[in-house]
């Protein structure tokens, strides 16, 4: 529980040594040397979890009183036990205590400050300085208690006078300095005294005190960290004392909130970040930063969050997003005439009719008893049977809302002015086209509305099958009429394709495409197509490729059907005859509700969202629609709708809008970024949204308006309408609307990989494209896209119920696909396929919206599993031949089995496969590697015993019939290893094996098993092999063991063998570094192990993986990706490389050296010399003109002094140092020393 302070000072020389605590600008060639000068304690002792300071300037630095002293500085920590001590890190010297003038203040900061200056001050940089640091104990001056946790974060504000506190007891509290009872002399004083000095918090304890006067509760897990933001408005001068606090917790959350206000949030959660936690917070000028330990930086606009929140003291000039508009009540229409009973019926049938066939008379008369009564009680209040946003501007954004009710009223709102306009009802005097008369239609059968583009008329749909035009404009047109196709009824909902075409959904399992004729205003649609699903479910949505002319609806069950419209008006068949679906995608949203499908036109992906809350990607494959992938999408309960939302740079994405228990949320699926959060009471209620995008430059500002109708008790309706800020400004010019920075652009800063460890990576080749695949602790598993040194995107695979233990690749050559396997918890294995040829085509697309991955099939084991049996470990290898499209994949699992599978590219049709298994040594298995020898597979596998054993396969395989399995393997499988040794006194972490062939004869090679392991040693097992008529025979055997190789556990080893530099193995550990080692191979002897280089990085090493990156244009490099908590990348040039074992090698180092290598250090070189420099180079001028010859001479060594040189000198003095001999040159500019 203490704090230290540090002062910082240059080595330049000629520098100003005097006490000015000054914002000075430092030049970047000037080092800083630090110095620590006071180390204060507080007297209580106890565990400190956070600390916050008040008194300096935290942005411009330490500033100076008028009387030359160090102004005072108040530290808060908090500690383990939910306690906040408040204490003085630095006092005002000049003065004593405030209070009591006997109180001596001990050496203070001030005086130690000088004595530091002093010992600096006239002597050369880094030479001959002493100093001694002060120590200092203070006891606290106010103990504020109420937590009842660990607290994790501390803030002060408002000059002190308030502190904010988190813990992990959930909460967030604030503290107010307030004076005691009876001491109210100091309290007027109050505001001006800590506006000048902090020194007064630390002296007023007997007459002032932090007292506890807000508490939030709202965070579900513990609060890491809060931070104070000021109020998003200027217009009022009383925001300015009201302040924003933000709070970030362990629920994966960031939380504002208006301590001096209201008790509660003022705003839905900030939700993003796509792991456990959010870790730290902070806010400037109205941008609220978040960072989660997923590696990303999220930024957020404040003045958009808190547009919602409104008092009577503040705020008052942000307008509500929120109004409540009651629904005018519909007109009383006389009429002399009632339904008939075939009306009646007819109404009812499709109610109880399939009860009527099934029950007797008196249960029959039960039913009609119920629904006469349910109609009665109906008939009290207004019924909603449509709800409807439009435009009336020629397509431009909704600016009106349009609601059909069951007693035949119309009305529309205007949005701009907040009033109703009421049309006539939509049910009277309605014209049949079918019997060619006015009909009697009962408005109680309405059932969906659908308005058209313009604006200027409504289809209003009945349960009966009858669809009504009615006319909506201003002019006089009172006309409707109606039509149906017989035996397609009831209509469940209508869509307008463009001007002129409209779709019908009916419940019966159809949509008809209807089409106007505008050019006969009187004449009755025709019927273009009528397309039946073929399924129990009822259509719901639908998405139109008007390029290729194909139709994809979604229905109620969880399926999508495809109609290619083409092939129906090639075929001939009438329009009124009804057509199958080309092809139906069953269960593709388990059974849930298809709620909206979408297509993305780059790339052609069809995107459907379902009740599920699963986002399904599809695609045409020659005609043909098949599955992808399906990714759970995460903080939802129930997705509603999808847009296609093209990115600023092209790229096209999904932004989706769904359920998070009654509250409605539209947000991007790639970055997690909300754009809005509004209650609906419900997600039964009627309601719409409209939403869309700028279509100017701000890319990303965006409009939205949601109506939700609202039920009373009466009997009547309103509509809550939720709108954008600023929505009244001007809703036509779209790009008005106020945006930070177009702050939506810039959310997402850097590329969330994983929020957890690691544990195994691969690189995945795709020709042009390279990948980086990865699996983690939190159940995930990311492909990476590797371009231009960064990744550029990322594409999240669906997640396993556990955690994601092992992730390989397998590639036959000059394939266009690759095998994805990906295993993990209870025994499972999943299997996707990567399309090379799509990702060249979609190089600019979105990764998270991809077309190349598509699901093959799943792998369970016949044997129930449970949570604790896991995969730890799968490699996957092609068999031959390549045009049999099968690959060899094998795991080990924590119970020592290994399971085989092989897996065809063809997939099948019941999307999981079986295996078989093999006992290895009864440990589990933690690394696997193979390696393919002719046609021979052989795996090598690593246990916790530290054993390494060998297996051998068959490595060809003979498809019959279509299908492949490990029955259609070409030779004997095997029943136990062919080779077994001790690699390690420890568990195998990890093991890498490579081959190189024998120069001696063509048939031997020699087989090299590197491994690491616990024990911090490197063991290499070398198998020299000969080939036999096609049999492997194993000559011998050698072991090399590098012990010591680390200083800590090693994780994870590569072996890379190239003829054309050195082979190399990589091995990373525990210590947080990167090592290279050299094998070295001798024919027919034991290989040796030497080391070359090694560089920190920022995780352990959990996994490593290597790819030989080749550009064109430049020469070929090694990619290392380095993963643990994250993934770090390295770039290794083999230029350099080579160039670093020359020098470790060489006897002797000789260095040569011109004068342009001072050029790097800022002198100048001969081309840039003044002119007096030849003529000062002349060594008479100094008898001409002495004065001016010593004078330039004199600048000119004094420049050459003072200049800092570049890191090659530094570079070259190492080199010197570590040869054995070096040679000097008497060239100049090379002052370097020699070492004979």
């Amino acid at each position: 529980n203490f704090c230290e302070i540090w002062g910082f000072h240059t080595i330049a020389p000629h520098t100003d040594m005097s006490l000015k605590y000054t914002n000075t600008k430092v030049d970047e060639k000037v080092a800083l040397v630090p110095t620590i000068l006071q180390c204060i304690t507080c007297d209580v002792r106890c565990m400190t979890y956070s600390m916050s300071f008040f008194g300096w300037d935290q942005i411009g630095g330490l500033r100076v009183n008028s009387n030359n002293t160090i102004p005072s500085l108040v530290a808060a920590s908090g500690t383990v036990l939910g306690e906040i001590l408040v204490w003085g890190a630095v006092s005002d010297e000049t003065k004593g205590d405030r209070f009591n003038s006997n109180v001596k203040v001990e050496k203070g900061l001030n005086e130690t400050a000088q004595k530091w200056v002093s010992s600096i001050v006239g002597t050369e940089a880094g030479a001959g300085r002493t100093f001694e640091s002060s120590k200092m104990r203070v006891g606290p001056s106010h103990r504020l208690k109420g937590h009842l946790g660990s607290i994790y974060s501390l803030k002060f504000w408002k000059n002190g006078i308030y502190i904010a506190s988190g813990s992990d007891d959930r909460s967030v509290r604030l503290w107010k300095l307030t004076a005691l009872e009876n001491r109210d002399r100091e309290n007027t004083n109050l505001q001006n005294d800590i506006k000048d000095k902090g020194d007064f918090i630390i002296d007023s304890q007997s007459f002032h005190s932090y007292t506890l006067i807000w508490t939030g509760w709202g965070h579900t897990a513990r609060v890491w960290d809060i931070a104070f933001a000021s109020s998003p408005s200027n217009a009022d001068p009383r925001c300015d004392s009201l302040p924003i606090l933000i709070s970030a917790g362990e629920d994966s959350t960031a939380r504002l909130w208006s301590p001096l206000t209201s008790e509660k949030e003022i705003t839905y959660p900030l939700r993003g970040h796509r792991c456990e936690s959010v870790w730290s917070v902070d806010a400037c000028e109205g941008i609220i930063i978040t960072g989660g330990n997923e590696g990303c930086v999220k930024l957020w606009d404040l003045k958009s969050r808190v547009r919602t929140f409104r008092t009577r003291t503040a705020f008052d000039n942000l307008k509500s997003s929120m109004v409540n508009l009651p629904v005018p009540k519909d007109k009383l229409v006389q009429s002399d005439s009632t339904p008939t009973p075939n009306q009646e019926k007819e109404f009812y049938s499709h109610t109880f009719d399939k009860y009527v066939h099934q029950t007797d008379s008196k249960s029959s008369t039960k039913i009609k008893k119920k629904i006469a009564q349910k109609k009665k009680n109906n008939s009290k209040g207004q019924i909603i049977c449509g709800i409807e946003f439009f435009s009336d501007r020629n397509g431009e954004m909704a600016n009106k809302l349009l609601i059909a009710t069951r007693a035949g009223g119309c009305f529309s709102l205007n949005l701009l002015l907040q009033s109703w306009e009421i049309h006539n009802n939509w049910d009277q005097f309605v014209f049949s086209f079918d019997d060619a008369k006015i009909m009697d239609l009962d408005p109680s059968t309405g059932s969906c509305i659908g308005v058209h583009p313009s604006g200027e008329r409504v289809l209003v749909g009945t349960t009966v099958g009858w669809i009504v035009i009615a006319s909506l404009s201003k002019n006089g047109d009172t006309q409707k009429f109606a039509f149906s196709c017989p035996s397609y009824r009831p209509a469940q909902s209508i869509s307008w394709i463009d001007c002129v075409n409209f779709l019908v959904f009916y419940a019966c399992g159809a949509v008809i495409w209807w089409q106007l004729d505008s050019a006969a205003r009187l004449s009755a649609p025709k019927v273009l197509h009528i397309m039946t699903l073929g399924t129990s479910g009822i259509p719901l949505c639908h998405a139109f490729d008007s390029a290729r002319n194909n139709m994809f609806i979604g229905d109620s069950r969880g399926n999508i059907a495809f109609f290619n419209l083409n092939r129906a008006l090639a075929s001939g068949d009438s329009q009124d005859t009804a057509r199958n679906p080309d092809k139906i995608l069953s269960r593709v949203h388990d059974k849930e509700h298809v709620t909206g499908i979408t297509i993305l036109v780059k790339s052609g992906v069809v995107l459907s969202v379902g009740n599920d809350g699963c986002m399904h990607q599809s695609r045409l494959d020659h005609g043909d629609l098949r599955k992808l992938i399906r990714i759970p999408i995460p903080n939802v309960t129930g997705l509603r709708h999808v847009w296609n939302v093209r990115q600023p740079n092209g790229d096209e994405s999904a932004v989706i809008g769904g359920y998070y228990g009654n509250d409605f949320v539209v947000f991007d699926s790639i970055l997690g970024y909300e754009f809005l959060r509004i209650s609906t009471g419900g997600r039964q209620r009627r309601q719409d949204l409209f939403f869309g995008f700028a279509n100017n430059s701000r890319k990303n500002s965006f409009l939205y308006g949601a109506a939700v109708v609202v039920g009373h008790k009466d009997g009547s309706n309103s509509i809550n309408f939720h709108f954008s800020h600023q929505f009244n400004d001007d809703i036509s010019d779209f790009g008005c609307i106020w945006q930070k920075q177009d702050i939506n652009e810039f959310y997402s800063i850097g590329h969330s990989v994983h929020s957890e460890r690691v544990n195994d990576a691969c690189w995945v080749d795709c020709g042009q494209s390279t990948y980086l695949l990865t699996g983690s602790n939190d159940c995930l598993v990311k492909l990476s896209k590797f371009e231009n040194d960064q990744f550029i995107c990322v594409a999240e695979l669906p997640p396993h119920e556990s955690c994601v233990r092992g992730v390989c690749s397998s590639c036959h050559k000059d394939s266009s696909v690759s095998l994805l396997v990906t295993c993990g918890g209870k025994l499972s294995m999943e299997f996707y396929l990567l399309d090379h040829q799509t990702t060249e085509m979609s190089d600019h697309c979105t990764a998270s919206i991809n077309s190349n991955v598509s699901f093959l099939c799943s792998y369970r084991t016949l044997a129930k599993s449970t949570i604790d049996h896991r995969m730890n470990i799968v490699r996957a290898i092609p068999l031959l031949p390549a045009d049999s499209r099968c690959h060899l994949c094998l795991a080990g699992d924590s119970d020592g089995l290994l399971h085989i599978v092989v897996i065809s590219e063809l997939g099948n049709s019941r999307g999981t496969t079986i295996g078989n298994l093999f006992s290895d040594s009864g440990r589990p298995v933690l690394c696997i590697d193979l390696l393919r020898c002719y046609d021979r597979i052989l795996a090598f596998v690593g246990t916790t015993s530290g054993d390494i054993s060998v297996w051998n396969f068959p490595g060809t395989v003979a498809v019959k019939d279509g299908n492949c399995g490990l029955n259609c393997l070409k030779g004997v499988m095997p029943h136990r290893p062919i080779f077994v040794f001790k690699a390690h006194h420890a568990g195998v972490n990890d093991l890498s094996v490579g081959s190189s062939p024998m120069s001696s004869t063509p048939m031997n090679f020699c087989i090299y098993i590197c491994s690491v392991s616990d024990d911090q040693t490197i063991s290499i097992c070398t198998l020299y092999i000969s080939v036999y008529s096609s049999q492997l025979c194993l000559k011998r055997s050698c072991l090399t063991v590098l012990q010591c190789a680390s200083d800590s556990p090693l994780n994870s080893i590569k072996l890379v063998l190239d003829q054309s530099t050195f082979h190399q193995i990589y091995v990373s550990g525990h210590d947080e570094q990167i090592s290279l080692f050299k094998l070295v191979t001798i024919e027919d002897g034991q290989p040796q192990i030497k080391f070359v280089s090694s560089s920190p990085l920022g995780t352990d090493g959990s996994c490593l993986a290597c790819f030989h990156f080749t550009k064109q244009g430049m020469p070929s490099r090694l990619i290392a990706a380095v993963g643990g908590e994250g993934v770090e990348i390295l770039s290794l040039d083999f230029d350099i490389i080579h160039a670093a074992k020359v020098l470790t090698e060489a006897n002797y180092l000789l260095i040569t050296a011109g004068a342009g290598f001072s050029a790097d250090s800022g002198l100048i070189t001969y081309e840039d010399m003044p002119v007096e420099y030849r003529d000062f180079c002349d060594p008479s001028s100094l008898i001409d003109e002495p004065v001016k010859f010593q004078q330039f001479w004199i600048e000119f060594s004094r420049t050459y002094l003072y200049t800092t040189p570049h890191r090659g000198y530094n570079i070259l003095d190492e080199w010197c140092k570590r040869t054995i001999s070096s040679l000097r040159s008497n060239i100049e500019s090379l002052d370097c020393p020699a070492y004979l």
